[in-house]
């Protein structure tokens, strides 16, 4: 027997190699592009509902874009800046934090501190390292931060051009339903995205205040760390209670319990009045997923991947009712996973 590859195979698997290895080497570009993709989304929803409100156009486009501009200029001229040199007093007093923990510590717990300490003599200084490895990601991440912003300007401008652009390379059926899926999409990337921001500027307000009024050290750094794990939901409150909760120990143990409570009382303020007030119903995703999702994507792709994984899980479902629903095999799929995701949110 004689097995014939035709050449055109080869030339196929060849561009589906290059292609392959493109997009691993381009991946940091790509999940940078998609996250301006998804702000784009959002900021041509606020267009429509100034455009609405009886504004023209390049009015609405250019406040959008003022505004933008303006939330960059804060970062990059203050936030970062100060927050830095907060971290750096942080690191230079590290012998001093970690006496001042051992002697504030409940007196339960002291003696169980101390013989930990003395075990493990640099374990505070890997545990400061390690949160100012995260830290001086997250910030060195902004500037990333710029140009998405700039990314999304463009995405603001000339997106509709570039989807209808796109979508004249299909079929008018393929078209219809790409275009159906894309507007049951939109809601929940707005949802994600105006939420997202929303829960996260409360967050850091609300733990810089908390910091300022109880004296606690490097209060706009935690501010800055708050807003970012504000985006991990569950994962995110517990590195935010360690981080505040070591910091205000060196203040006092009352001030370390009062700031916990405080952290409590606003995730659980988030979880039950703000999250469903400001995403309604449109991200149904059960925790367990969520948690799976967070876990794959921060270990592929750090906080980038994080950021963007959610509003793509959430998207599954417009997909499998439009492109699953009516192919065969799929149908009670499709049904049962309607139902229960009916159940989850009653």
């Amino acid at each position: 027997m004689q097995l014939e590859i035709p050449s055109r195979t080869y030339l196929k698997a060849f561009v589906m190699a290059g292609i392959a290895y493109l997009v691993i080497k381009l991946a940091p570009v790509i999940l940078l592009l998609f996250i301006s993709l998804l702000i784009g989304i959002t900021l041509s929803s606020m267009e429509r509902f100034l455009i609405r409100k009886g504004w023209k156009k390049s009015i609405a486009d250019s406040t959008l874009i003022l505004g933008l501009i303006g939330i960059l200029g804060i970062f990059m001229f203050y936030v970062i800046p100060q927050a830095l040199g907060q971290m750096e007093d942080l690191f230079h007093n590290l012998p001093r934090l970690k006496t001042d923990i051992i002697q504030l510590a409940p007196e339960v717990l002291q003696e169980n501190v101390k013989n930990l300490f003395q075990a493990s003599p640099d374990s505070l200084q890997r545990i400061w390292n390690q949160l100012g490895s995260f830290a001086n990601e997250t910030l060195n991440s902004l500037f990333e931060f710029a140009v998405m912003i700039v990314a999304s300007i463009y995405m603001l401008l000339h997106g509709n051009h570039a989807y209808e652009w796109i979508l004249a390379f299909f079929d008018e059926k393929i078209r219809i339903r790409i275009d159906k899926t894309a507007r049951e999409i939109i809601p929940i990337v707005e949802a994600y995205i105006i939420g997202q921001a929303t829960t996260s500027t409360l967050a850091a307000i609300w733990v810089f205040t908390a910091a300022m009024i109880l004296d606690i050290p490097a209060p706009l750094t935690l501010a800055v760390l708050a807003a970012v794990f504000d985006i991990l939901p569950g994962i995110g409150f517990i590195l935010n209670v360690s981080t505040a909760g070591l910091l205000a120990l060196t203040v006092s143990t009352q001030t370390a319990i009062t700031m916990v409570i405080c952290l409590m009382v606003y995730s659980a303020l988030e979880n039950y009045v703000l999250i469903p007030h400001i995403y309604g119903n449109r991200m149904k995703l059960s925790p367990l997923v969520v948690l799976l999702s967070l876990i794959v994507s921060g270990s592929i792709a750090g906080i980038p991947g994080m950021i963007a994984i959610l509003p793509i899980v959430a998207a599954y479902g417009p997909i499998e009712r439009n492109w699953l629903k009516n192919r065969e095999g799929f149908q009670e799929t499709v049904e049962i996973h309607q139902k229960n995701q009916e159940l989850n949110h009653e």
